[in-house]
């Protein structure tokens, strides 16, 4: 398996963005303000929207990243999103001191972590999962993001994850880092 950097303005992406949106959109909060977007069939006017809702002059500050099988085919397993700084907006006092340090200490975040349905057979997609994480620990050394579904906090900790809050808190999300 490979992991593939994509171009915001890429229609590789916007593929890849409709998947996301279909599956995140109505969970994450500030995922769901675009949901517009999802329809946008002009990669350029994506892009720069995309980059105008976050604040961000550089598209390098939001990597989309996609897993290929390496055969020539390249087929899509699955995808994950990375931001130079977090979109997430805390409200619980702990969870904005761990963002703070977090940022401090040049944590970037990763967001949008999915694996198709076909390779979610059991023990498939955790395996995908971790070659996933090993390759972002590479590319981008320390990363972290959040969940909100308890029954998946096993699931992180066996992939490396590190627990950074305490449950529950004020915004009904877990924070994880990987080191």
């Amino acid at each position: 398996m490979k992991m593939i950097q994509r171009s915001l303005a890429s229609r590789v992406f916007l593929l890849q963005f409709l998947q996301i949106m279909a599956e995140f959109g109505k969970k994450i909060p500030w995922l769901y303000q675009l949901r517009n977007l999802q329809w946008s069939s002009n990669a350029q006017y994506f892009r720069d929207r995309l980059l105008l809702h976050f604040q961000c002059s550089d598209p390098s500050d939001i990597v989309p990243y996609q897993f290929v099988s390496d055969d020539p085919s390249r087929e899509y397993n699955g995808g994950i999103v990375y931001f130079r700084k977090t979109p997430e907006i805390f409200i619980d006092p702990v969870n904005i001191e761990i963002l703070n340090d977090l940022q401090a200490r040049d944590y970037h975040y990763a967001s949008c972590l999915q694996v198709r349905d076909d390779h979610r057979i059991p023990r498939h997609g955790q395996e995908i999962m971790k070659r996933v994480i090993n390759l972002m620990r590479i590319e981008h050394r320390s990363f972290w993001g959040v969940f909100s579904d308890s029954r998946l906090l096993n699931w992180y900790l066996r992939l490396g994850a590190r627990l950074l809050n305490p449950a529950p808190n004020k915004d009904n999300l877990y924070l994880v880092a990987w080191d």
